[in-house]
């Protein structure tokens, strides 16, 4: 083989090791974004998993206090648990306001019972006030179940 080509050739591994040099650069770059991303995402998770613990307790301890109506609780309880992603062991906590939220799910709400003719609110209205006391016991005990131990949970 004649001497310039082996200068050639050399040349050309060279070119070749810094060319797949930066690649393997390139590769490990996208691989710390990945998981400084895949890091963010968890810790956002955690956050948002922990703001609706806390906004969950909230609402339990304003429905036992009295503050709020057991169907307004059930209801934005239960759409708030979802959020939480439980396996069902866990999620049966939160069954006692599921069961509510559904009962009185076909009652109209803001502008569309603003809308209802009076006798019609207060139909719904007794209606409401009676699913609430069928459900209040499972209800109280839930919401003061869940007030304690979602209080007593440290911030993630």
């Amino acid at each position: 083989m004649h001497p310039a080509a082996w200068v050639v050739a050399g040349a050309v591994l060279v070119l070749l090791g810094g060319y797949a040099g930066v690649l393997l650069h390139r590769l490990w770059r996208q691989r710390r974004l990945r998981a400084q991303q895949r890091q963010a995402l968890d810790l956002a998770r955690v956050r948002r998993h922990d703001e609706l613990q806390v906004s969950i307790a909230l609402l339990a301890r304003a429905m036992t206090q009295g503050q709020v109506s057991r169907t307004e609780a059930a209801i934005r309880i239960s759409t708030l648990s979802r959020g939480l992603g439980l396996p069902d062991g866990e999620r049966a906590h939160y069954r006692p306001f599921d069961a509510l939220a559904q009962a009185t799910a076909h009652i109209p709400v803001l502008d569309a019972w603003r809308r209802l003719p009076r006798a019609d609110q207060d139909r719904f209205d007794a209606e409401r006030k009676a699913l609430e006391l069928a459900h209040a016991a499972a209800l109280d005990h839930a919401a003061r179940a869940l007030a304690a131990r979602l209080s007593a949970r440290p911030p993630a």
